[in-house]
């Protein structure tokens, strides 16, 4: 019994939405499979961590049930930060609420498992603070170029300050394989900060081929009435064995997207 989770994830409009999700499930089914698993013995999980501009979860889960090509369905529930992917009749992945927050200092802080309302812009300190009064799981996540100067030195101290369980590190499959884990992941783990990861998809289109390539897998599974609920207590469990799955990929993968995203920045601003 194993829990599979990416828990890095974005859908946006240019996703072939079906597509999409199917190939998520597919591919943490794959990760799965590879370490001995079998499908009935895996939850799979898919934290979103959507930006100030998307509302795919708020509009799931008020739909109550949305069909999509492929015998897929999407159902609201079980508990409200949760949507249940089903296809052809079975329960196929859990899809859970989260956000993205870009604090003050451009830093991506995320606040998964819960559909919380946080503005863009406040200090990276207010942000987490708000994100823990909201019950959600507060993670800073790597992105290029914002783990250093005087960001990196940022994060250094919101490391050095936190407890473990009130603030997790979060990796992304745009890091290159051939990249040094970073200090502040490094410093995180020495003082017990749980380090997830997850695949942290661009928006333009084919980048949903990314979902679930990356993520983590612990032991167990969730509770089935609050599947959400059950994420969020084993992420913040110390005693829980939670592993890296998957793999990142590389350093012209890294170029190539990140180019292909500040194009499609571009064409978004024209």
């Amino acid at each position: 019994m194993a829990v599979y989770a990416d828990t890095h994830i974005h859908l946006y409009e240019c996703y072939e939405l079906p597509q999409a999700l199917a190939g998520l499930a597919d591919r943490l089914g794959r990760l799965a499979t590879a370490a001995g698993g079998t499908p009935e013995t895996v939850d799979r999980v898919a934290l979103l961590a959507e930006r100030k501009q998307c509302a795919f979860f708020r509009s799931f889960h008020a739909a109550g049930t949305t069909r999509l090509d492929g015998g897929l369905e999407l159902r609201a529930g079980p508990g409200p930060e949760c949507v249940t992917v089903w296809r052809d009749g079975q329960p196929l992945l859990f899809l859970i609420a989260g956000r993205q927050i870009v604090a003050a200092e451009g830093l991506e802080i995320l606040a998964l498992t819960a559909d919380v309302r946080i503005p863009d812009g406040l200090p990276a300190q207010d942000v987490l603070a708000a994100v823990r009064a909201a019950g959600a799981l507060p993670v800073i996540g790597w992105s290029p170029g914002k783990w250093f100067g005087a960001r990196g030195r940022l994060v250094s101290a919101l490391v050095a300050a936190a407890e473990p369980g009130a603030l997790l590190l979060g990796d992304t499959r745009i890091r290159p394989w051939a990249w040094p884990e970073p200090g502040s992941m490094r410093a995180g783990r020495a003082r017990g900060l749980r380090v997830i990861a997850g695949s942290d998809p661009l928006p333009f289109a084919g980048e949903e081929r990314m979902l679930g390539t990356y993520g983590v897998a612990w032991p167990g599974r969730l509770d089935a009435a609050d599947p959400a609920r059950s994420v969020r207590e084993a992420l913040q469990r110390p005693e829980t064995e939670v592993r890296l799955v998957g793999r990142r990929g590389g350093l012209l993968a890294m170029v190539r997207r990140t180019a292909g995203n500040e194009l499609n920045r571009r064409r978004e601003r024209a």
